[in-house]
Protein backbone atom coordinates (compact mmCIF):
# COMPACT_ATOMS: atom_id res chain seq x y z
CA UNK A 1 0.00 0.00 0.00
CA UNK A 2 1.49 3.33 -1.11
CA UNK A 3 1.60 6.63 0.76
CA UNK A 4 -1.40 7.98 -1.19
CA UNK A 5 -3.50 4.95 -0.20
CA UNK A 6 -2.56 5.30 3.47
CA UNK A 7 -3.38 9.03 3.39
CA UNK A 8 -6.78 8.31 1.83
CA UNK A 9 -7.43 5.76 4.59
CA UNK A 10 -6.51 8.30 7.26
CA UNK A 11 -8.70 10.98 5.68
CA UNK A 12 -11.64 8.59 5.61
CA UNK A 13 -11.24 7.65 9.29
CA UNK A 14 -10.90 11.27 10.39
CA UNK A 15 -13.98 12.27 8.39
CA UNK A 16 -16.08 9.54 9.96
CA UNK A 17 -14.98 10.43 13.50
CA UNK A 18 -15.85 14.08 13.02
CA UNK A 19 -19.33 13.27 11.73
CA UNK A 20 -20.35 10.54 14.13
CA UNK A 21 -23.87 11.99 14.48
CA UNK A 22 -24.06 13.05 10.85
CA UNK A 23 -24.47 10.09 8.48
CA UNK A 24 -22.67 10.98 5.24
CA UNK A 25 -22.51 14.58 6.44
CA UNK A 26 -26.31 15.00 6.20
CA UNK A 27 -27.49 17.20 9.07
CA UNK A 28 -31.14 16.44 8.35
CA UNK A 29 -30.55 12.73 8.86
CA UNK A 30 -28.77 13.59 12.10
CA UNK A 31 -31.91 15.30 13.40
CA UNK A 32 -33.95 12.25 12.40
CA UNK A 33 -31.50 9.97 14.18
CA UNK A 34 -31.57 11.99 17.42
CA UNK A 35 -35.36 12.38 17.49
CA UNK A 36 -35.98 8.71 16.75
CA UNK A 37 -33.46 7.67 19.42
CA UNK A 38 -35.13 9.79 22.10
CA UNK A 39 -38.58 8.56 21.08
CA UNK A 40 -37.58 4.89 21.24
CA UNK A 41 -35.96 5.29 24.66
CA UNK A 42 -39.03 7.04 26.10
CA UNK A 43 -41.39 4.54 24.44
CA UNK A 44 -39.42 1.64 25.94
CA UNK A 45 -39.53 3.20 29.42
CA UNK A 46 -43.23 3.99 29.11
CA UNK A 47 -43.90 0.40 28.03
CA UNK A 48 -41.98 -0.81 31.06
CA UNK A 49 -44.22 1.21 33.40
CA UNK A 50 -47.34 -0.04 31.57
CA UNK A 51 -46.33 -3.71 31.73
CA UNK A 52 -45.54 -3.30 35.42
CA UNK A 53 -49.11 -2.02 35.97
CA UNK A 54 -47.92 1.34 37.29
CA UNK A 55 -50.15 4.36 37.00
CA UNK A 56 -49.39 6.55 33.93
CA UNK A 57 -48.67 9.47 36.27
CA UNK A 58 -45.64 7.60 37.62
CA UNK A 59 -44.01 7.62 34.18
CA UNK A 60 -44.65 11.35 33.84
CA UNK A 61 -43.42 12.16 37.34
CA UNK A 62 -40.36 9.92 37.33
CA UNK A 63 -39.21 10.11 33.69
CA UNK A 64 -40.98 12.63 31.50
CA UNK A 65 -40.73 15.63 33.81
CA UNK A 66 -36.93 15.36 33.66
CA UNK A 67 -36.97 15.69 29.87
CA UNK A 68 -39.96 17.92 29.05
CA UNK A 69 -40.07 21.68 29.57
CA UNK A 70 -42.22 22.65 32.59
CA UNK A 71 -44.47 25.67 32.60
CA UNK A 72 -43.55 26.61 36.15
CA UNK A 73 -40.45 28.84 36.33
CA UNK A 74 -39.34 27.43 39.70
CA UNK A 75 -39.53 23.91 38.31
CA UNK A 76 -37.55 24.98 35.27
CA UNK A 77 -34.65 26.44 37.25
CA UNK A 78 -34.23 23.09 38.99
CA UNK A 79 -34.07 21.39 35.55
CA UNK A 80 -32.63 23.97 33.10
CA UNK A 81 -31.43 21.28 30.66
CA UNK A 82 -35.07 20.68 29.69
CA UNK A 83 -34.84 23.78 27.49
CA UNK A 84 -32.78 21.60 25.16
CA UNK A 85 -34.12 18.09 25.76
CA UNK A 86 -37.80 18.90 25.28
CA UNK A 87 -37.35 19.59 21.55
CA UNK A 88 -36.15 16.03 20.94
CA UNK A 89 -38.67 14.19 23.12
CA UNK A 90 -42.13 12.89 22.35
CA UNK A 91 -44.36 10.07 23.54
CA UNK A 92 -47.29 10.48 21.14
CA UNK A 93 -46.56 8.33 18.11
CA UNK A 94 -49.01 10.13 15.78
CA UNK A 95 -47.62 13.56 16.62
CA UNK A 96 -44.10 12.18 16.37
CA UNK A 97 -44.62 10.81 12.85
CA UNK A 98 -46.36 13.97 11.66
CA UNK A 99 -43.49 16.09 12.99
CA UNK A 100 -40.94 13.95 11.15
CA UNK A 101 -42.89 14.36 7.91
CA UNK A 102 -42.93 18.15 8.24
CA UNK A 103 -39.25 18.14 9.21
CA UNK A 104 -38.42 16.14 6.09
CA UNK A 105 -40.49 18.40 3.79
CA UNK A 106 -39.11 21.77 4.92
CA UNK A 107 -35.69 20.44 5.89
CA UNK A 108 -35.08 18.92 2.45
CA UNK A 109 -36.07 22.14 0.71
CA UNK A 110 -33.84 24.26 2.93
CA UNK A 111 -30.85 21.94 2.79
CA UNK A 112 -31.01 21.45 -0.98
CA UNK A 113 -31.31 25.16 -1.81
CA UNK A 114 -29.01 26.78 0.73
CA UNK A 115 -25.93 24.95 1.95
CA UNK A 116 -24.88 27.98 3.98
CA UNK A 117 -27.96 27.61 6.20
CA UNK A 118 -27.01 25.27 9.05
CA UNK A 119 -30.15 23.29 9.73
CA UNK A 120 -29.15 21.92 13.15
CA UNK A 121 -28.35 25.35 14.66
CA UNK A 122 -31.63 26.68 13.20
CA UNK A 123 -33.45 23.79 14.88
CA UNK A 124 -31.77 24.50 18.22
CA UNK A 125 -32.30 28.27 18.01
CA UNK A 126 -35.98 27.77 17.25
CA UNK A 127 -36.45 25.32 20.10
CA UNK A 128 -34.68 27.53 22.64
CA UNK A 129 -36.47 30.78 21.74
CA UNK A 130 -39.84 29.03 21.52
CA UNK A 131 -39.19 27.37 24.88
CA UNK A 132 -38.29 30.69 26.52
CA UNK A 133 -41.43 32.24 25.00
CA UNK A 134 -43.45 29.36 26.46
CA UNK A 135 -41.98 29.96 29.93
CA UNK A 136 -42.65 33.71 29.81
CA UNK A 137 -46.20 33.22 28.57
CA UNK A 138 -46.83 30.56 31.21
CA UNK A 139 -45.62 32.94 33.94
CA UNK A 140 -47.83 35.86 32.93
CA UNK A 141 -50.90 34.03 31.65
CA UNK A 142 -51.08 31.11 34.05
CA UNK A 143 -49.59 32.66 37.16
CA UNK A 144 -46.21 32.07 38.73
CA UNK A 145 -47.42 29.26 41.00
CA UNK A 146 -49.37 27.27 38.44
CA UNK A 147 -47.85 24.55 36.34
CA UNK A 148 -49.49 24.02 32.93
CA UNK A 149 -48.94 20.89 30.91
CA UNK A 150 -45.39 19.92 30.04
CA UNK A 151 -44.02 21.06 26.68
CA UNK A 152 -42.32 18.47 24.48
CA UNK A 153 -41.95 17.54 20.85
CA UNK A 154 -40.07 18.72 17.76
CA UNK A 155 -42.93 20.82 16.44
CA UNK A 156 -41.62 24.24 17.53
CA UNK A 157 -38.08 23.97 16.11
CA UNK A 158 -39.61 22.55 12.92
CA UNK A 159 -41.71 25.73 12.72
CA UNK A 160 -38.45 27.72 12.74
CA UNK A 161 -36.95 25.55 9.97
CA UNK A 162 -40.14 26.02 7.94
CA UNK A 163 -40.05 29.77 8.55
CA UNK A 164 -36.40 30.06 7.43
CA UNK A 165 -37.09 28.09 4.26
CA UNK A 166 -40.17 30.18 3.48
CA UNK A 167 -38.56 33.55 4.18
CA UNK A 168 -35.59 32.54 2.01
CA UNK A 169 -37.62 31.41 -1.02
CA UNK A 170 -41.34 32.15 -0.49
CA UNK A 171 -42.26 31.54 -4.15
CA UNK A 172 -40.38 28.26 -4.51
CA UNK A 173 -42.66 25.77 -6.25
CA UNK A 174 -43.27 22.30 -4.84
CA UNK A 175 -45.23 19.48 -6.50
CA UNK A 176 -44.76 21.18 -9.85
CA UNK A 177 -46.65 18.42 -11.64
CA UNK A 178 -49.87 19.79 -10.10
CA UNK A 179 -50.87 22.70 -12.32
CA UNK A 180 -47.49 24.41 -12.14
CA UNK A 181 -46.86 23.67 -8.47
CA UNK A 182 -47.69 25.22 -5.09
CA UNK A 183 -45.73 28.14 -3.66
CA UNK A 184 -43.81 27.39 -0.50
CA UNK A 185 -45.47 30.23 1.42
CA UNK A 186 -48.86 28.59 0.86
CA UNK A 187 -47.59 25.31 2.31
CA UNK A 188 -46.13 27.25 5.24
CA UNK A 189 -49.48 28.93 5.94
CA UNK A 190 -51.22 25.54 5.87
CA UNK A 191 -48.59 24.09 8.21
CA UNK A 192 -48.94 26.96 10.70
CA UNK A 193 -52.75 26.79 10.58
CA UNK A 194 -52.65 23.06 11.39
CA UNK A 195 -50.08 23.63 14.14
CA UNK A 196 -52.10 26.41 15.78
CA UNK A 197 -55.36 24.45 15.49
CA UNK A 198 -53.80 21.44 17.22
CA UNK A 199 -51.92 23.46 19.84
CA UNK A 200 -54.75 23.48 22.34
CA UNK A 201 -53.69 26.56 24.34
CA UNK A 202 -52.62 30.17 24.09
CA UNK A 203 -49.23 29.19 25.51
CA UNK A 204 -48.52 27.05 22.48
CA UNK A 205 -49.61 29.85 20.16
CA UNK A 206 -47.16 32.19 21.89
CA UNK A 207 -44.39 29.60 21.52
CA UNK A 208 -45.23 29.14 17.83
CA UNK A 209 -44.98 32.89 17.35
CA UNK A 210 -41.56 32.87 19.00
CA UNK A 211 -40.41 30.11 16.63
CA UNK A 212 -41.58 32.06 13.58
CA UNK A 213 -39.87 35.25 14.76
CA UNK A 214 -36.66 33.29 15.29
CA UNK A 215 -36.75 32.15 11.67
CA UNK A 216 -37.34 35.70 10.44
CA UNK A 217 -34.44 37.09 12.50
CA UNK A 218 -32.12 34.33 11.31
CA UNK A 219 -32.84 35.08 7.64
CA UNK A 220 -32.57 38.85 8.25
CA UNK A 221 -29.13 38.46 9.81
CA UNK A 222 -28.00 36.04 7.10
CA UNK A 223 -28.88 38.54 4.39
CA UNK A 224 -26.88 41.15 6.28
CA UNK A 225 -23.86 38.86 6.10
CA UNK A 226 -24.14 37.63 9.71
CA UNK A 227 -24.16 33.87 10.18
CA UNK A 228 -25.75 33.35 13.59
CA UNK A 229 -24.86 29.66 13.45
CA UNK A 230 -21.11 30.13 12.88
CA UNK A 231 -20.13 30.03 16.56
CA UNK A 232 -22.20 26.91 17.16
CA UNK A 233 -20.54 25.11 14.24
CA UNK A 234 -17.12 26.22 15.52
CA UNK A 235 -17.80 24.89 19.02
CA UNK A 236 -19.05 21.59 17.60
CA UNK A 237 -15.98 21.24 15.40
CA UNK A 238 -13.61 21.90 18.31
CA UNK A 239 -15.52 19.63 20.67
CA UNK A 240 -14.91 16.79 18.24
CA UNK A 241 -11.23 16.87 19.20
CA UNK A 242 -11.81 17.08 22.97
CA UNK A 243 -12.85 13.45 23.32
CA UNK A 244 -10.81 12.01 20.46
CA UNK A 245 -8.29 9.31 21.47
CA UNK A 246 -5.10 11.29 20.93
CA UNK A 247 -2.82 8.28 21.26
CA UNK A 248 -4.75 6.53 18.49
CA UNK A 249 -4.51 9.60 16.26
CA UNK A 250 -0.76 9.73 16.85
CA UNK A 251 -0.45 6.05 16.01
CA UNK A 252 -2.37 6.50 12.77
CA UNK A 253 -0.32 9.54 11.82
CA UNK A 254 2.91 7.68 12.52
CA UNK A 255 1.75 4.70 10.52
CA UNK A 256 0.73 6.79 7.52
CA UNK A 257 3.54 9.30 7.31
CA UNK A 258 6.48 7.55 8.89
CA UNK A 259 6.12 3.80 8.80
CA UNK A 260 6.31 2.15 5.43
CA UNK A 261 6.80 -1.51 6.21
CA UNK A 262 10.42 -2.65 6.16
CA UNK A 263 11.66 0.23 4.04
CA UNK A 264 12.63 3.72 5.00
CA UNK A 265 10.07 6.43 4.24
CA UNK A 266 12.81 8.31 2.39
CA UNK A 267 16.16 7.19 1.10
CA UNK A 268 18.55 9.43 -0.79
CA UNK A 269 20.13 7.83 -3.85
CA UNK A 270 23.46 9.33 -4.82
CA UNK A 271 24.14 10.06 -8.46
CA UNK A 272 27.81 9.08 -8.92
CA UNK A 273 29.39 10.98 -11.81
CA UNK A 274 32.99 11.41 -12.89
CA UNK A 275 32.76 15.15 -12.33
CA UNK A 276 31.55 14.63 -8.76
CA UNK A 277 34.35 12.11 -8.10
CA UNK A 278 36.97 14.54 -9.46
CA UNK A 279 35.64 17.30 -7.17
CA UNK A 280 35.98 15.01 -4.15
CA UNK A 281 39.51 13.96 -5.14
CA UNK A 282 40.52 17.63 -5.52
CA UNK A 283 39.16 18.30 -2.05
CA UNK A 284 41.25 15.44 -0.63
CA UNK A 285 44.40 16.77 -2.27
CA UNK A 286 43.76 20.28 -0.91
CA UNK A 287 42.43 19.58 2.60
CA UNK A 288 42.79 15.88 3.31
CA UNK A 289 40.43 12.91 3.57
CA UNK A 290 39.26 13.82 7.07
CA UNK A 291 37.49 16.93 5.73
CA UNK A 292 35.11 14.91 3.58
CA UNK A 293 31.48 14.72 4.61
CA UNK A 294 29.75 11.38 5.12
CA UNK A 295 27.93 11.89 1.86
CA UNK A 296 31.17 12.51 -0.03
CA UNK A 297 32.81 9.47 1.54
CA UNK A 298 29.83 7.35 0.48
CA UNK A 299 30.10 8.63 -3.10
CA UNK A 300 33.81 7.87 -3.19
CA UNK A 301 33.17 4.39 -1.85
CA UNK A 302 30.50 3.69 -4.49
CA UNK A 303 32.82 5.03 -7.19
CA UNK A 304 35.52 2.62 -6.13
CA UNK A 305 33.12 -0.32 -6.24
CA UNK A 306 31.48 0.57 -9.54
CA UNK A 307 32.85 0.43 -13.02
CA UNK A 308 29.96 2.41 -14.47
CA UNK A 309 30.64 6.07 -13.73
CA UNK A 310 29.04 8.68 -16.00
Amino acid sequence: MGESDRYSDLKKRVTVSRNIFSPEGNALLSLFFINISFFLVLAFLKLGFTVSNYAPSLFENNILQWMALPGNSSHFWSKPWTLLTYMFCDVDIVRFIVNLIWLWVFGRILQSLYEEVKIVPVYIYGGIVAGITWLIAAYFFSGANKAPALLLGANLPIVTIAAVATFMVPNFKIMQHLNGGISLWILFVIFIAITVASSGSGLHVAAITGAIVTGFVYVFLLRKGIDAAAWMVKVYTKSGTWFAPKDKQTKIKKQVFYEAGNRLPFSKVQNVTQKRVDEILDKISQKGYEYLSNEEKEILKKASESDDIK
